[in-house]
């Protein structure tokens, strides 16, 4: 059975980006987040407890966006981090970053990334020395 928790395009003010223009005058982005988890017993239960709070987890994006970063790329592995540090029941998370009108010479509705890593994944990434 698949199960996931869904946060979908959560609007964001931040300072994130490789110009310092954009550190000062900052930026909207467009954050969504999958995280598969198991919530078989909620479904019985009615019971937060028994699945991954997504109220808890917007407030881990939030705080992340807050920090800046220079990089979509590693703005979403703070998050990721995050997340995965937080709800042991996660099994993978999809996660997309949009920067919305970015500083670029084209008529487009944003630019950004998206990564999926599971658990297992995560742990690799996190014992690498790049």
């Amino acid at each position: 059975m698949n199960q996931a928790i869904i946060l979908s395009k959560l609007k964001f003010f931040a300072y994130h980006g490789v110009m310092a223009q954009e550190n000062k005058v900052g930026h909207e982005f467009r954050v969504s987040v999958k995280i598969n988890c198991d919530f078989s017993k909620a479904l019985i239960s009615d019971k937060v407890k028994d699945t991954l709070n997504y109220g808890e987890a917007f407030d881990i994006i939030k705080h992340e966006m807050e920090i800046p970063s220079k990089l979509m790329e590693h703005l979403a592995k703070r998050i990721v981090d995050a997340l995965f540090r937080r709800f042991h029941n996660a099994k993978s998370i999809l996660i997309s970053i949009i920067k919305e009108n970015p500083p670029i010479n084209a008529d487009c509705d944003g630019c950004g990334i998206e990564w999926e890593c599971t658990r297992g994944e995560w742990l690799n990434i996190e014992n690498k020395d790049y």
